[in-house]
């Protein structure tokens, strides 16, 4: 089931991003229709995320069989079996810990991009501006995935070789990283607009939409990642 889930995603990605450079690029079968790439995006993932829900929530069942058995047959076997139960067990942790932080960088990917185009929605409809033409719907989703990918293996990185304090340095490294990822926004070049408040409400609109990534992945991370 892993496997197919792991098929899947990938080739829903592949999917993802060529239908959504169509959207915005083709002049035929391009369209500018409020919540079309949100549709897109829940037409190619929703399969791989149903197989991410039914491999984590089996795995568990399956391992501690695998473990009970293996536990039983040890009672009768040498010193060398009790050593290859050690050796099985730890495997199963170590691909159970990778299977997680595979779920956690999905989903919150997944919801912060979700999150970040409902505020776009809102803010662009209450300010009556497009921005679509500084931020595409497809920069927000792609950005949110890398940022939650990313932040998924550097926690991963930063435990396994600081066990005590890798959890702490990796949640002041994903702030200071955060925030610094604002300067990008007022170096950016704007684009041109006849519109003088767009230069003002730019920021409002782009700025807070940085903070979806580590609010979702910091709320969802206990979940999927325990001590």
């Amino acid at each position: 089931m892993r496997k197919a889930a792991i098929i899947a995603t990938i080739i829903a990605s592949i999917i993802f991003l060529y239908t959504t450079n169509i959207f915005l690029n083709d002049p035929i079968a391009g369209s500018k229709k409020d919540g079309i790439h949100v549709f897109n995006f829940f037409m190619w993932f929703t399969i791989p995320i149903i197989l991410w829900v039914i491999t984590y929530f089996s795995a568990p069942k399956t391992k501690s069989l695998e473990k009970s058995d293996n536990f039983d047959n040890l009672k009768n076997e040498s010193h060398l079996s009790h050593l290859e139960f050690n050796n099985s067990s730890n495997i199963d942790k170590k691909e159970s810990s990778n299977l997680n932080y595979m779920l956690l960088a999905l989903i919150s990917g997944a919801l912060s991009g979700f999150g970040c185009y409902l505020y776009a929605s809102v803010y662009q409809e209450l300010t009556v501006i497009d921005y679509s033409g500084f931020i595409p719907p497809s920069a927000m989703f792609i950005s949110c995935f890398m940022g939650c990918i990313l932040a998924s293996a550097g926690h991963a990185l930063f435990v396994k070789l600081l066990p005590k304090i890798g959890d702490i340095i990796f949640g002041f490294l994903f702030a200071i990283i955060t925030f610094a990822s604002i300067l990008g926004v007022f170096k950016s070049t704007l684009p041109d607009n006849d519109d003088e408040s767009f230069f003002y409400l730019i920021y409002g609109f782009a700025i807070p939409m940085h903070f979806f990534p580590i609010v979702v992945w910091n709320t969802i991370k206990p979940i999927f990642i325990r001590k």
